[in-house]
């Protein structure tokens, strides 16, 4: 799955909107701004350093101004990984209900029901998180070849040097709490 700062997206525009507008010839030029031929962010990277970031800074949630405890998440490689971790835990819940009790038949169906639904759910979305593709690059790369030095400082398109833990944790989650949730949650 394709991350990327969304300014680099903007500002690689820009940059080629200035570029194509100087040179003043009609064409169509495609340009890829993405990490995952260069500098791939693993979401279970980006879900380990969310969670870090919560574990040293947490959120309060509630009026009693209790924390939201961090968890870390199970990843999987494929949607049979997933099917088969479900399974397994419907296993489980079936193993603590007693047979032959009507409280935990409903447990059990229930139980089943939710199973069914996540594994549902992760099918709708499967194209999405076990996306394996990769964009090709290189017409940004080639643009940014062309810049001065000067301009590559105040465009920032190299996704290739991008700290994605500095990022997340000192860039994305702080604008995060400042510009979405504004402030929301936050130690008072």
């Amino acid at each position: 799955m394709v991350r990327i700062p969304i300014d680099m997206v903007v500002n690689a525009i820009i940059a080629a909107m200035a570029k194509h507008g100087i040179a003043g010839k009609p064409g169509i030029k495609v340009y890829h701004v993405g990490s995952s031929a260069v500098n791939p962010l693993p979401l279970g990277d980006l879900f380990k350093y969310s969670c870090e970031h919560f574990i040293g800074s947490p959120i309060n949630m509630d009026t009693e101004g209790k924390t939201v405890d961090m968890k870390e998440m199970k990843f999987f490689s494929s949607m049979d990984d997933f099917s088969s971790h479900m399974q397994t835990e419907i296993v489980q819940q079936r193993m603590l209900a007693i047979s032959g009790n009507n409280a935990s038949q409903r447990l059990e169906r229930k139980c089943k029901m939710i199973v069914e639904h996540a594994i549902n759910l992760a099918r709708v979305y499967q194209p999405y998180m076990f996306f394996r593709g990769r964009f090709d690059n290189s017409n940004t790369h080639n643009l940014m070849e062309g810049m001065s030095e000067e301009e590559m400082k105040r465009f920032r398109l190299d996704v290739e040097n991008v700290d994605w833990e500095d990022y997340i944790t000192n860039i994305h989650i702080p604008g995060l709490k400042k510009h979405v949730m504004k402030g929301r949650g936050m130690p008072k």
